[in-house]
């Protein structure tokens, strides 16, 4: 039983390039030798220990090391920032450190949301020998959002999520004595009043973004696909590669819920193990995009039991890194899904998805031939 817990602030790991990446470490204080959790963030570790589906603490007084670390490029951690450009060798290369530590007893898991879940996927695809589970929340199906899968850029999110990042990205050329000026005014014009950039045309010639630092929102609203984007299979994580099992969280308002059950359904029939076909996991509450996790949504309050807390996320996330990283099994079995019925506001369980029960319904489009617009037949 773990009685206190300790913090270490910036603790460095050396990636295979040389670079430093500094995480916190939060786990158990004593001499024994742990299992660890990872979670690589783009958004400050100091603040990315705020997580409903699994909190730091929580995981510590359960007799985990929680290492929550800066990715390559982003606040604490040394090197050059690119979404996603080397989150699948330095998530190896952290794992592999972390398993060597002496704190640790060479079982790793990872968590997190979002861009935190698209870390877990580069990272498991790299298959790095100590990794044993992985925990991929509110993220999608393979390298590009759901609306972009489907086609349509998601000019908001791509112009509000860029605007957050680029406020790191200044503050570090600021500090290697580059004059940001000119880029910090435009990016707090940005911040303030985003509806300037967005009632901006054309799009090409928004002047916010063309100084120095800010280039990379074109890089969110232009129809330019990634370069390593070639065929209709590119479009999805390779599910064969990974071989861990995954307990997934989403909500019935999240950005990405259909990716999330995507990833579940097709991880169980393509994994390339029998251990991940088998140990797939997932929980939906009425939850938005994000990792704190209320009973309610906008002015929707869908009762006491739709919190977090109320369905023990941070106990069944325990129990899932329990099963696979130290081999036992919980006193609190997870179900494959447990999924919250809104209207009837309660919890369910299931063991496939689609469910048994559910009965289909095919929709048509008509019209009289005059659709075209919202006084128009259709």
């Amino acid at each position: 039983m773990v009685n206190s817990i300790r913090i270490d602030r910036d603790v460095p790991t050396k990636m295979r390039d040389g670079v430093t990446l500094r995480a916190d470490i939060y786990r158990p204080d004593d001499s024994e030798k742990h299992p660890a959790i990872v979670v690589r963030t783009p958004y400050n570790k100091l603040m990315s220990g705020a997580n409903d589906f699994l909190s730091p603490i929580h995981a510590a007084f359960a007799g985990y090391a929680m290492v929550i670390q800066d990715i390559r490029g982003r606040f604490a951690s040394e090197g050059s920032w690119l979404t996603g450009g080397s989150e699948g060798p330095d998530g190896y290369d952290t794992i592999e450190n972390v398993a060597a530590e002496k704190w640790c007893d060479g079982n790793v898991g990872m968590s997190g949301g979002s861009y935190l879940g698209r870390n877990q996927w580069q990272a498991a695809i790299e298959n790095p020998p100590h990794l044993k589970a992985i925990a991929p929340d509110i993220i999608g199906s393979g390298p590009l959002g759901e609306s972009r899968l489907a086609g349509p850029i998601d000019f908001e999110s791509g112009i509000s999520w860029f605007v957050a990042m680029a406020v790191d990205v200044l503050a570090r050329m600021k500090q290697q004595g580059k004059d940001v000026t000119k880029s910090q005014e435009m990016l707090d014009r940005a911040r303030f009043n985003l509806a300037e950039v967005y009632n901006y045309l054309p799009v090409k010639d928004v002047p916010h973004f063309k100084y120095e630092g800010l280039e990379g929102a074109f890089r969110r609203i232009t129809d330019t696909l990634p370069a390593d984007i070639k065929t209709e299979a590119d479009l999805w994580w390779p599910y064969s590669k990974v071989k861990v099992p995954c307990f997934y969280g989403t909500g019935w308002y999240d950005l990405a819920t259909w990716g999330v059950f995507a990833n579940f359904t097709n991880m169980r029939e393509k994994a390339g193990s029998k251990v991940s076909r088998e140990g797939q996991y997932i929980i939906c509450g009425p939850w938005v995009h994000g990792s704190r996790l209320p009973a309610y949504t906008g002015g929707l309050h869908f009762g006491p039991a739709a919190a977090a807390v109320s369905t023990f996320t941070n106990e069944r996330r325990i129990a899932f890194y329990d099963k696979y990283l130290r081999g036992i099994e919980s006193n609190r079995p997870n179900p494959p899904i447990r999924y919250f019925v809104m209207g009837l506001n309660r919890w369910q369980n299931a063991d496939t998805w689609p469910l048994r029960e559910t009965q289909w319904q095919r929709f048509f489009l008509h019209s009289e031939g005059h659709a075209q617009s919202a006084a128009g037949v259709g």
